[in-house]
C-alpha cells in the first residue's frame, strides 16, 4: 500500500490497489478529516447540484450493468472495466490553450498534506469532458507537473505556463472536469 500512497503524493490521479478494503484504508488515511463528502447515490450532475461541485467528494463506482461494465461508464471508458473508488480532490483551476483542437486544457493546483502544493497542466480529450465521462490517468496528457512551497510560487509556475494566476478559481467556474 505504501507505493499507492506515494503515487498519490506524487500527483497520480489513478492507482490500482488489491482490494476494496485497501482503497478504503487509503481514503481514510489520506483524506479523512479534510472535509471530503460522500456523494454516493448521485451522478456527476446531481453531485454538482447538491454540493455545488464534485470537488471534495468521493463515491464508489461499483455497480455493474448487464454488460458487466461499471454503470455509467461507456465501452470506450477504461474506468468501466473495474469497480473503483472515485475521489475528487480540492483544487483551483484555470483554462489554458490546448496543444490540439481535440482537447481541452487546464492548469490546476491542489494542497498536499505536508503544506506544499502540486501544480499540474493537463489536457483531456473533448469527448470525456463533453459527455461528462469518467477518465483515468491513462486518458489524459499531463503537460507539466511541479510541487511548490508557497502560493507565490504557484503564481510563478502558472505564469510560466502562459496563464494569468488571477484566473485560478473554483473548478466549476471554468468547467474543469473533476
Amino acid at each position: 500500500m505504501s507505493s499507492s500512497v506515494r503515487a498519490i503524493d506524487e500527483g497520480r490521479t489513478s492507482i490500482t490497489v488489491g482490494s476494496r478494503s485497501e482503497a478504503e484504508e487509503i481514503l481514510l488515511g489520506k483524506f479523512q478529516g479534510d472535509g471530503y463528502r460522500n456523494a454516493a447515490g448521485f451522478d456527476g450532475k446531481g453531485t454538482r447540484q447538491y454540493f455545488g461541485s464534485k470537488s471534495g467528494t468521493y463515491h464508489w463506482d461499483d455497480q455493474l450493468g448487464a454488460d458487466g461494465r461499471v454503470l455509467g461508464h461507456g465501452a470506450g471508458n477504461r474506468d468501466g472495466d473495474l469497480p473503483h473508488l472515485q475521489i475528487h480532490t480540492f483544487v483551483v483551476s484555470a483554462r489554458r490553450q490546448p496543444s490540439t483542437q481535440n482537447s481541452y486544457a487546464w492548469v490546476w493546483a491542489f494542497p498536499l498534506r505536508d503544506g506544499r502544493f502540486r501544480v499540474s497542466t493537463v489536457e483531456i480529450p473533448k469527448p470525456f469532458v463533453d459527455e461528462d465521462a469518467c477518465f483515468g490517468e491513462e486518458d489524459i496528457e499531463r503537460v507539466h507537473v511541479a510541487t511548490v512551497e508557497t502560493v507565490e510560487e504557484i503564481d510563478t509556475v502558472v505564469r510560466e505556463l502562459g496563464v494569468d494566476p488571477e484566473t485560478l478559481d473554483a473548478p466549476w467556474k471554468n468547467d474543469f472536469p473533476l
